[in-house]
């Protein structure tokens, strides 16, 4: 055991036995009028009832996202690391045409996705000591933000094909010189 005196009560402190209970949870009700899927036991007879599928609740994993209303799929969430006074610019930008920062990110992209195809050609140069092959190391620009995004998921798998595409070295490369472009017009 320790030698160290016991601490003294707090004023004003409870003990937990005399704590209020919290309150119950509340559930949504489930649908009852609902019809149950059934599933074909494939041996020709009678199909059995399948359990109900329970409503979405905010307790379900973030990972799990549903549909935006209209069709459109989930929005998925990208951070670029961008220069600093790229990211002030393109804050400015978005601020003063009235849009948010994804929509003037696939501006940038549309506007310039011809343009960018010859931007990163001398870029992928890799190096082999004999064992390992290794990427060239890009030169740094100075320092670097980060700039979060919230954009459809396929609108992200687009860009990362079109970084592919122009041989891009990461999606941040990528839009940084698509913002570039787009800006200085």
């Amino acid at each position: 055991m320790s030698d160290r005196p016991p601490l003294k009560a707090v004023a004003g402190l409870a003990p937990a036995s005399k704590l209020p209970k919290p309150p119950p949870r509340r559930v949504r009700p489930v649908d009852e009028t609902a019809p149950e899927p059934v599933q074909d036991s494939g041996g020709g007879g009678e199909a059995a009832p399948q359990a109900s599928r329970r409503p979405a609740t905010a307790t379900e994993p973030r990972g799990k996202r549903r549909p935006l209303p209209g069709g459109v799929g989930p929005l998925r969430g990208t951070t670029l690391s961008l220069p600093v006074d790229l990211v002030s610019q393109v804050r400015e930008r978005a601020r003063a045409e009235g849009v948010v920062l994804g929509e003037l990110l696939l501006d940038a992209l549309t506007a310039t996705r011809e343009d960018l195809r010859g931007q990163f050609k001398d870029n992928q140069a890799a190096v082999s000591d004999g064992l390992f092959v290794r990427r060239s190391r890009r030169a740094s620009n100075g320092a670097t933000a980060h700039l979060g995004v919230r954009l459809l998921a396929e609108n992200l798998d687009v860009i990362d094909k079109l970084v592919a595409e122009v041989g891009a070295p990461s999606r941040s490369a990528l839009i940084a010189a698509a913002l570039r472009m787009y800006l200085s017009r």
